[in-house]
């Protein structure tokens, strides 16, 4: 039996155009780039101003913080929560269990991107579901204290939690057909398919301090979990350590179970590590013309859509002649340090660039840094 959830304090669930240069006769900076591969990290110097999204411009020493999700504990007077229950069945008991989830977590993780986001390990190791997920799972270690469960029952315990959730296919919960739930929606909508139960059970076995990964087979999510007690049935060996394969979908289902349609298909593993994932978009705009030179504004807005800290970032921002002026020397990139950005964080950097008239060009951004792969957005052959 699935209780319904409960509402508490809550009323229910343009790029800059570019100009053209006054008497100029010529093509602009097409106003919006496109994206390009990624090349090998650059790494340069020199500086201009970068600013936070709310306007603020910046010194070239100081960092550009970007916006940051700010989220209320639940603790404050007037914050609107979600209080959920939510009921299953272990070892022949009933068990129920009350949560509770702030609105602003809810709605900013329905907010998140989820198209470009492929490692699946990403929803379940994010940093702003935490405590909620951290408190739970120690509901379920204390539980097991209080029963002399040993370690695998009160994985066991844990799994027929999240196995009582209604399946629901993204179709019908989301409306998409591809929509990965983060785990505070999954325990909010109290429903999910595969691929959100499994980062729900995951992300929850994960703040136990259970070795756990994703298990992604062709049409299904499972989770490997590590076991006390050696299983007769085959595991899944992955860097070392062998997984036993976990349905979240089938409520009774046991540990090391594999469906036979799935044994001898390919499964992609996912280990619940964070990465930061950066994404960039990059406008531009004449800003004046002399008989010779042409300059251009670049503004580059970046954001980290992955999970954890992006750390050492910074952008480059580089001129390509496709027929340098004889004798002329190659305009040397120009580099803007970032500052470091929290998951979710978004800021952006501008670069004033000078290309000589009548040359046909294109623009190079590249953002690169520490833990991230390089992002590169590259401008059309456009003529000064």
């Amino acid at each position: 039996m699935i209780l319904s959830l409960l509402w508490a304090g809550c009323t229910g669930l343009a790029s800059p155009v570019a100009t053209h240069g006054a008497g100029s006769g010529q093509g602009s900076l097409p106003e919006a780039f496109r994206l390009a591969p990624s090349p090998e990290p650059v790494s340069l110097s020199p500086a201009e101003p970068v600013g936070r999204d709310d306007g603020t411009v910046l010194s070239p020493v100081a960092p550009a913080a970007g916006s940051l999700p700010s989220f209320p504990s639940g603790e404050e007077s007037g914050s609107e929560i979600l209080n959920c229950t939510h009921v299953w069945r272990f070892h022949g008991e009933d068990w129920s269990l009350n949560y509770s989830i702030p609105l602003p977590v809810f709605r900013y993780y329905q907010g998140r991107p989820r198209g470009s986001q492929r490692d699946y390990a990403q929803y379940a190791v994010s940093d702003y579901d935490r405590k909620i997920l951290r408190d739970i799972a120690l509901w379920f270690l204390r539980s097991g204290e209080e029963h002399r469960f040993s370690r695998s029952d009160t994985i066991l315990n844990l799994l027929s939690f999240v196995q009582a959730f209604p399946y629901a296919q993204d179709n019908v919960s989301t409306g998409y057909d591809e929509y990965p739930k983060y785990p505070v929606e999954t325990l909010a909508e109290q429903d999910g398919d595969c691929e959100d139960t499994s980062i729900l059970t995951a992300a929850l076995l994960n703040e136990m301090g259970v070795p756990a990964v994703l298990l992604s087979f062709p049409g299904h999510m499972a989770v490997g979990v590590t076991w006390d007690e050696p299983l007769s049935l085959p595991a899944i060996r992955y860097q070392g350590v062998s997984y036993s394969y976990v349905d979240t979908t089938v409520p009774g289902s046991s540990p090391g179970e594999i469906p036979p349609v799935l044994r001898e298909q390919p499964v992609t593993v996912f280990p619940m590590s964070q990465a930061p994932r950066m994404e960039m978009s990059c406008t531009s705009a004449d800003l004046s013309s002399t008989p010779a030179t042409t300059r251009y504004q670049i503004h580059c807005h970046v954001e980290n859509t992955g999970s954890g800290k992006a750390t050492g970032s910074h952008v480059s921002f580089e001129v390509l002649d496709s027929s340098p002026a004889p004798g002329g020397s190659p305009q040397e990139p120009a580099s803007l340090d970032l500052t470091d950005f929290e998951e979710g964080a978004s800021g952006w950097a501008e670069h004033t660039l000078v290309v000589q008239r009548n040359r046909t060009a294109r623009v190079r951004c590249t953002l690169s840094g520490d833990n991230f792969l390089p992002v590169v957005v590259t401008s059309a052959w456009f003529t000064s």
